[in-house]
């Protein structure tokens, strides 16, 4: 009896395990979109307070990822040349994952 409930064990055994890992790999994807989500929502903000100091706020969807990447780092050298302090980099990329749900295909 013992050796016909072997495999039955190791086969449970090998599910649950699957199982357990598939749930710990789904929370984790939970996790880490919510934290992404809550990145874009700071960004908008960010671009939404930052920006319209200087100049007119822009359309988001005017440009393209790449030509934001450009522009957000031509923007940071202004701010530093007008005495404004620039973006840290966590602020950059947080502007930057917010345009690029929001920039031109």
């Amino acid at each position: 009896m013992k050796a016909v409930l072997k495999p039955i064990i190791r086969k449970s055994a090998r599910n649950l395990m699957s199982h357990s890992l598939s749930i710990g790999l789904g929370l984790l994807l939970l996790v880490t979109t919510a934290a992404a989500q809550e990145n874009i929502e700071q960004g908008k903000v960010l671009f939404e307070s930052r920006c319209p100091v200087c100049h007119q706020l822009p359309e988001p969807s005017m440009l393209k990822l790449d030509q934001w990447r450009r522009l957000l780092t031509t923007m940071q050298k202004r701010m530093q040349q007008s005495g404004m302090p620039p973006l840290s980099d966590s602020e950059f990329q947080q502007v930057l994952d917010y345009l690029a749900t929001q920039a031109r295909d």
